[in-house]
């Protein structure tokens, strides 16, 4: 009887034993089940990330951006860290979930955010991926010789032309055209003046609906294209500019005087100023992000030298000045390679003048732009007014147009740099 009393407590213990074991592989096997569906689904919201960075660098190559929404008022764009500066693409792919990409095309970063199930999603797993563009300042904006939001004024023999750097130097075996287009978003009579011999050999467009009212041709000056109206070309303001990599590192060469020369080689570096004077010379050696916080003056025949292989990315907070033969020597003579973005709101936040040539683009939508003294500028400007006098002129670099997938030219405006995930 006892035997038989011991052999039941022992099946219970067993049953016990085998329950407990039961339970624990069945828990094990849920755990591994939601460890792989997680897994799954991650993997999932990395590739969707992923195509929300070649969406958006579609849309900027291929379509100018037309498929964008703007950012801080978009509804659909709610993983991104959107401002109205920015620009966003959002997509959805079936049940499997979405992603919404930020555009930064001022400083040429896409970070995208890939949601499994969807954004809105209490329970959702997302994964977050940021790039790097290259050709910084190729955007749409640089489809135009000269684009502002206000007036313009040319005056005493001023002009406007074209050509196109990467078919060879301008004006040389017939390098050189009238594609050099105008347009500015005022709506102002006029809009834009042109005077004594100045010429405009391109297009001109206006803000208003008028372009024969909008536009005040005098004294011998002529517009070789067609003009026309109501057009409007949003100019989002630069913001606070972020290193591309790392931090900003203190730029000791940013202050030089003399026959002193400084070097900068490939970074990011920062300043209070920049201050060049009585041929001083500042070499660019590499691929070079400069963030001023104050002015920048360059005079009396100073150089920022940009070297065979280097390109300079100048962002300024203050006043940009160029005189008296100081020079932006961009020694590859491809605009692309010198991009100087001016944060500065209102008054005359970018001035050049007298007899020096400049290879590169200017963006400065809330500051005006003025060039006189037979001042050359090959590429492209975007200011919130300008003003060109005495000889000075603008020769529009085709290739700019070309790159940003505009103007007939079938090569990809942006590249992907650098790929990370955040």
């Amino acid at each position: 009887m006892n035997k038989r009393g011991a052999a039941l407590i022992i099946s219970y213990m067993v049953i016990a034993v085998l329950t407990i074991l039961g339970g624990a592989f069945m828990l094990s096997s849920i755990s591994e089940s939601k460890i792989s569906n997680n897994y799954f689904q991650s993997n999932q919201a990395l590739w969707l990330a992923d195509a929300g960075i070649q969406k958006a660098v579609w849309e900027l190559n291929k379509n100018s951006c037309a498929g964008c929404l703007q950012c801080g008022t978009a509804t659909l764009c709610e993983n991104c860290a959107c401002s109205n500066a920015n620009k966003c693409v959002s997509g959805t792919f079936g049940s499997i979930g979405d992603y919404d990409a930020t555009i930064d095309s001022v400083n040429a970063i896409i970070t995208s955010v890939g949601s499994v199930p969807d954004r809105n999603a209490v329970n959702k797993v997302s994964r977050t991926v940021q790039v790097t563009l290259d050709e910084v300042g190729t955007g749409p904006f640089f489809d135009y010789a000269l684009f502002t939001n206000g007036s313009i004024s040319l005056s005493n023999s001023a002009s406007i032309d074209s050509y196109d750097s990467s078919i060879g130097d301008y004006n040389v075996g017939g390098n050189i055209g009238t594609n050099g287009d105008v347009g500015t978003n005022s709506t102002g009579t006029p809009a834009i003046t042109l005077s004594n011999t100045a010429a405009i050999n391109g297009d001109v467009s206006v803000g208003g609906s008028n372009p024969n009212t909008a536009i005040g041709i005098y004294n011998s000056a002529v517009i070789s294209g067609t003009k026309s109206g109501s057009i409007n070309v949003p100019l989002a303001s630069v913001p606070v500019p972020t290193p591309p990599a790392g931090s900003w590192a203190p730029c000791t060469s940013c202050s030089l005087w003399g026959t002193n020369t400084g070097d900068l080689g490939s970074g990011s570096y920062s300043a209070s100023g920049l201050s060049l004077s009585n041929s001083s010379q500042l070499n660019i050696n590499g691929i070079v992000t400069l963030y001023i916080t104050g002015n920048v003056s360059l005079s009396n025949s100073t150089k920022l030298k940009i070297n065979p292989g280097g390109k300079l990315t100048l962002y300024v907070d203050g006043v940009l000045s160029l005189s008296n033969t100081a020079e932006f020597n961009n020694l590859s003579k491809t605009p692309s390679n010198l991009n100087i973005y001016s944060r500065k709101s209102g008054g005359s936040g970018v001035t050049f003048s007298n007899n020096t040539v400049m290879y590169g683009t200017v963006y400065a939508p809330d500051t005006a732009v003025t060039f006189s003294n037979s001042f050359q500028a090959y590429g492209a400007i975007v200011a919130k007014s300008t003003t060109l006098s005495n000889s000075s002129k603008i020769h529009y670099d085709e290739a700019l147009g070309q790159a940003s997938g505009q103007g007939g030219g079938s090569s990809s405006g942006y590249t992907i740099s650098h790929w990370q995930e955040m």
